[in-house]
């Protein structure tokens, strides 16, 4: 079963207080440590193009655009936008729907934090990932960080159960997921100071991931458990590093 047709993305998820939240987590306490390896990774210097989707309220974003990058930022969340805006003057940020960028001539594209598989569909996820491979230029990067079903598994999955449950509490923030396996989805709920909200994840295999990159001219450089290019474990997110080998 693929997810309803209401598009709970663009509803109340995304606001000031998710910030609040995953800060709460000490979930963003990395980044620019993370900008220092993605950018080794890539081999990029300034002032090379990079989109950055989607961007959030710019945690990425905004440090590459203070090296000196030339950073556009594409998130639906007009909130996380004006954040951006607010903290890089110089990159720019625009309001649109990933499936729709409206540049092109990038020399990489990041799609940071699992921010992949929300799509009501696997074939809008495809949308997705082609208009992001339409924005590069020949010989342009795309990393996509992600949380693959290998490390789902081995988070939430105790045995062979169909479908996995789990609650926790850290820093007053209460989650609970559950996870159908078959159907490769997670549906997870957040509650913090006194507000909840849901979302819903396709996940993906690492093998998956690369077989969608194939078809849209993307060559699969390299598969990592982190930014520092070391091996992927069952317990590591995984970020896959590819490079645009043909025109579509």
């Amino acid at each position: 079963m693929e997810q309803s047709g209401e598009a709970w993305w663009s509803g109340g998820f995304f606001n000031e207080s998710y910030i609040e939240l995953f800060k709460s987590l000490g979930k963003f306490d990395n980044t620019s440590c993370e900008i220092a390896q993605i950018l080794e990774l890539l081999q990029l210097t300034p002032p090379a193009k990079i989109l950055d989707v989607p961007c959030g309220f710019g945690r990425h974003s905004s440090l590459l655009s203070q090296r000196g990058f030339e950073v556009v930022g594409v998130d639906l969340c007009e909130s996380f936008l004006k954040n951006a805006k607010k903290q890089d003057c110089n990159g720019r940020y625009i309001l649109s729907d990933m499936r729709f960028i409206p540049e092109n001539g990038f020399d990489a594209v990041l799609n940071l934090w699992t921010s992949f598989g929300y799509l009501g569909s696997k074939e809008e996820d495809q949308r997705a990932l082609c208009a992001w491979v339409d924005a590069l230029k020949l010989g342009g990067q795309l990393l996509i960080e992600t949380t693959d079903l290998e490390r789902a598994m081995f988070e939430n999955r105790s045995g062979q159960e169909a479908i996995s449950y789990k609650e926790t509490k850290v820093n007053g923030v209460e989650e609970c997921s559950k996870f159908y396996w078959e159907k490769q989805r997670g549906e997870v709920s957040y509650t913090f100071n006194g507000e909840s909200r849901s979302c819903i994840v396709r996940i993906y295999t690492q093998e998956e991931l690369i077989e969608m990159l194939k078809p849209v001219g993307m060559e699969v450089v390299g598969v990592y458990g982190s930014f520092g290019m070391g091996e992927k474990r069952p317990s590591d997110r995984c970020i896959i590093h590819s490079r645009k080998i043909r025109g579509n």
